[in-house]
């Protein structure tokens, strides 16, 4: 079964707008998690043979396996956005979001970027700016920990949605300081790479936070998390191999990959679920 035939059943399945076919269902989230892996492999290919660092933290002149990385990415970024709006609204469930236990992977990612950050910060001198990172980062662990147990989260609605600002404000702290670091140039890939991981990251727990609010965009949702996936996908190999070849030393960015690693590994179990338990015998409405 190639990739062309699986295209041609998602996205021009039959004369119906929707995905009605269970079979399609099946197929359609390897049109998203196919090319993301692919950019994964093709970006570690490029930091393993393509990399200047530690003197210069850019990829060789001409390197050409970087843009095969980002257009296989994009492309499943679109493939994404595409099939998440081939569903009718009404085709997703919106009382509680999809695979609950997949929170755990971004707990972990929340978690291991703390306990990085906290080296970090003692090695190069602490700051207020860390101190106010930790709490939040801390706090989110606590967040996507009830999100694993629907439980959990039913019993302590109200805490939960008061603990789910904690992630976009830590979210919005550590990307505050990679984008001010000057140790590190502004287009250097691992800058870049790591300021876009989070970015997605942060858009896509932020619309998660509407199913604890009952105002959820389940669309807007799928494809928010084919965007984190894809951006992901250029970060969860390429950066833990530039620090394990001595590529690279700022520890700072490890630990954001650490969330974006969590973030990309919920997002790839939530596709999955939302798209082969969708229902797509409802009426198409108004709103996504």
């Amino acid at each position: 079964m190639t990739y062309a035939y699986i295209i041609k059943e998602v996205i021009f399945v039959n004369d119906s707008p929707h995905l009605k076919s269970n079979r399609v269902r099946q197929l359609a989230p390897i049109l998203i998690l196919a090319p993301a892996a692919v950019a994964a492999v093709l970006m570690l290919a490029a930091c393993l043979a393509q990399y200047d660092g530690p003197a210069a933290n850019y990829f060789s002149r001409g390197a050409a396996l970087p843009a095969l990385a980002t257009a296989f990415a994009i492309l499943s970024a679109v493939a994404g956005t595409v099939i998440a709006f081939r569903f009718p609204r009404s085709a997703f469930q919106t009382d509680h979001i999809p695979a609950p236990f997949a929170s755990a992977a971004s707990a972990a990612g929340f978690l291991l970027c703390a306990i990085f950050l906290t080296a970090t910060a003692a090695r190069t001198g602490f700051k207020w700016y860390h101190a106010v990172t930790l709490l939040l980062l801390l706090l989110s662990v606590a967040y996507f920990s009830l999100r694993a147990c629907d439980r959990f989260t039913e019993a302590l609605r109200d805490l939960t949605v008061l603990l789910g600002i904690t992630p976009v404000f830590g979210l919005v702290f550590l990307c505050a300081i990679h984008y001010f670091d000057k140790t590190v140039e502004m287009n250097a890939p691992v800058k870049v790479l790591t300021l876009l991981g989070l970015l997605t990251a942060l858009v896509t727990v932020t619309s998660g936070i509407r199913y604890l609010l009952g105002t959820t965009l389940p669309r807007v949702f799928l494809m928010l998390s084919a965007w984190t996936v894809a951006a992901g996908s250029l970060s969860i190999f390429a950066v833990p191999v530039l620090f394990l070849k001595g590529a690279f030393t700022k520890t700072a960015y490890l630990a954001s990959f650490f969330i974006i690693l969590g973030c990309t590994v919920a997002s790839s179990i939530r596709i999955v679920f939302l798209i082969r338990n969708a229902n797509s015998s409802g009426e198409e409405e108004p709103q996504s």
